[in-house]
């Protein structure tokens, strides 16, 4: 591993990575601000090519070390070549414990009586490449958090021990289909919401009968009901871009959901008459826990 702290505005270096799922890509870049200030995180920003699927991706100077882990890009045809890194020296102190930890090792290693008791707020990235931003307590995923793997596949809940324990939403296939329910040591128990996206963009539930309703406002929904009132498991997407997927009560957001707002940020947690609980979490669009 390189120095971080060493690296100057011009340098060259290269990105290694999956892009959109194309394992082995390299791009080739310069540094231009090796110590960029964005929401109070000093990141390394950069003008290699990055896509979705690079997240995880290794930075690399000219002696092949690794001086930046790669976190987020702007994807805005106003904007070009500007891609941000977390400097390695940020990192480095978190690989003693976590270098070799996989999901499936971390099964059972530690016992908690509180899930988000201890908990501390920070980035953890896996063997297998998967980049994990949330809650931490003894080295492992724990209390919740946001995991995003290489292939693009979407984890977000509660934690524990290293596995989605308690509410949580898998999202998998590029995004076409999205399970959210109660989770156990990595497992989905008991009833969920399993929506999948058809060949027509709208979304319908796996194991249930199930139909789409378009209102006059232009409201979609994706209905477990037996008549017009949003009840049981179902989805709903405003014009707007927001959406909703999650149980509902007599028309009302009421049970497990996660709501995802047109700007990317993201409610998971439980919802009561409409309205969201305390037992929830927020995230902003990268991921990012509030």
């Amino acid at each position: 591993m390189g120095n971080s702290d060493t690296l100057l505005a011009g340098q060259d270096i290269i990105v290694t990575g999956s892009p959109l799922g194309l394992e082995g890509t390299v791009t080739k870049g310069i540094i231009s601000n090796p110590k960029r200030l964005i929401d109070d995180q000093t990141s390394i920003q950069l003008d290699a090519a990055v896509s979705p699927g690079n997240s995880g991706a290794p930075v690399l100077n000219n002696k092949a070390e690794v001086v930046g882990i790669i976190y987020a890009g702007f994807l805005d045809v106003a904007v070009q070549n500007i891609n941000l890194a977390i400097p390695i020296n940020e990192i480095k102190p978190h690989l003693g414990v976590n270098l070799n930890l996989s999901l499936a090792e971390a099964t059972g290693a530690h016992e908690t009586q509180d899930m988000h008791e201890e908990t501390v707020v920070e980035h953890l990235i896996l063997d297998d490449g998967s980049v994990y931003s949330g809650e931490m307590k003894d080295g492992y995923p724990h209390g919740w958090g946001f995991l995003t793997t290489l292939e693009g596949d979407i984890a977000l809940g509660e934690w524990r021990n290293g596995l989605l324990h308690g509410i949580g939403l898998v999202i998998i296939n590029q995004g076409d289909e999205f399970r959210i329910g109660i989770w156990q040591e990595g497992e989905p128990v008991g009833t969920e919401g399993w929506f999948v996206k058809e060949e027509d963009g709208t979304l319908s539930l796996v194991d249930r009968e199930s139909e789409v309703l378009v209102w006059d406002d232009g409201i979609t929904y994706v209905r477990e009901a037996t008549d017009e009132t949003p009840c049981g498991w179902g989805g709903m997407a405003w014009p707007n871009g927001d959406l909703y997927l999650g149980e509902w009560q007599d028309g009302f957001r009421h049970g497990i959901g996660i709501y995802i707002w047109d700007d990317g940020d993201i409610f998971i947690g439980k919802w009561e008459n409409g309205d969201w609980t305390e037992h929830g979490a927020w995230f902003d669009a990268d991921g990012t826990l509030w």
